[in-house]
């Protein structure tokens, strides 16, 4: 099926700006093959949610990925600042070898104390 057939016409004009273009890929059981051929520069999915790691999904897209923490329970939501922090770090180590964004699969929860996003990007830093 053709991109437009698929509604992706607003993907193709923002292609064309000098912005980034960050595609995130939403809900569990997704055929993400079928998202290949969308304009993007940067692919985000719900990796906890769907069979398909990072890393698989960086040889799927052949572009940089983002993810990493699960953003309804697991670590970011419910672990130590010590916890986050030792993830972070473990999540980087794993993809160091790809083009690679640490983040979440999907909106983290709105009441998630900032603290727990610092942890993880203090971790990042040092």
């Amino acid at each position: 099926m053709a991109l437009e057939e698929r509604g992706c016409t607003v993907l193709q004009e923002l292609a064309h700006e000098k912005a980034d273009l960050f595609v995130h890929i939403c809900k569990p059981s997704v055929n993400l093959q079928a998202y290949v051929d969308y304009p993007g520069d940067v692919f985000n999915w719900a990796s906890h949610a769907n069979d398909l790691s990072l890393r698989d999904g960086y040889a799927l897209f052949q572009r940089p990925i983002l993810g990493g923490f699960d953003d309804r329970s697991g670590v970011l939501v419910d672990g130590t600042y010590a916890e986050i922090a030792a993830e972070a770090r473990s999540i980087a180590a794993m993809n160091a070898d790809i083009p690679f964004l640490l983040g979440a699969d999907c909106t983290l929860p709105t009441n998630l104390d900032s603290g727990r996003i610092r942890a993880a990007v203090t971790a990042m830093r040092g």
